[in-house]
């Protein structure tokens, strides 16, 4: 919403800077998670056998070796509903075969950054039903969330969580619980880390 302050020399008057709206609307969200002190996951589990961790305020999953990777998600399947769930990607892993992904685990749907695309797929990366060159500045903020008849599920890009670009659609319903999953598969090169921030799931 708009955030009132006060103009430079003038104690009178205020200006209007424009800011994301509230990701629920008027619900509290069920998740919001900026991932900014211990523990590193929390959600309730994590696993694999990359490396989990802080890092400069983010989640960060990093790994050097072929066919690894590391998560953090929710022990119990939820309900969600509006704006469904929105996470802050400020960085991708990159390097062929390395991947970033936030998975609705339930429905099992999928928005993953691999080898310089953007994908909208099942949880598992092998039904793929759309994709974009991917952009680090136009692609910082991933969204997936349920349709207004809760039938199907909508995977969204962001800048800055005002102007929403959608990158899917396809059938989908039912409760879920939210993941962050990052790492590498076949033969890989991996470089650099997958960080995830500012995470919200709206009930």
């Amino acid at each position: 919403m708009p955030v009132l302050i006060d103009a430079a020399n003038n104690s009178d008057a205020t200006m209007m800077i424009d800011g994301p709206p509230p990701p629920c609307g008027a619900s509290a969200p069920r998740i919001s998670a900026t991932f900014s002190a211990a523990p590193a996951c929390p959600l309730g589990i994590s696993g694999g056998n990359a490396t989990l961790g802080l890092s400069q305020g983010t989640l960060q999953i990093s790994t050097n070796t072929n066919g690894e990777n590391a998560y953090c998600n929710e022990p119990n399947l939820q309900n969600w509903s509006g704006n469904g769930a929105t996470i802050e990607v400020p960085a991708v892993m990159t390097g062929n075969n390395a991947w970033t992904s936030f998975q609705v685990l339930g429905p099992n749907f999928a928005m993953t950054h691999k080898n310089n695309f953007l994908v909208f797929s099942d949880n598992t990366g092998a039904n793929a039903y759309a994709m974009v060159t991917y952009n680090a500045t136009n692609m910082r903020w991933w969204r997936l969330r349920p349709d207004g008849s809760n039938t199907n599920v909508i995977a969204e890009y962001s800048a800055d969580r005002l102007a929403w670009t959608m990158l899917g659609s396809h059938a989908g319903s039912g409760m879920i619980r939210v993941q962050m999953i990052a790492g590498t598969d076949g033969t890989a090169a991996p470089m650099g880390s997958s960080r995830y921030d500012n995470l919200v799931v709206c009930p």
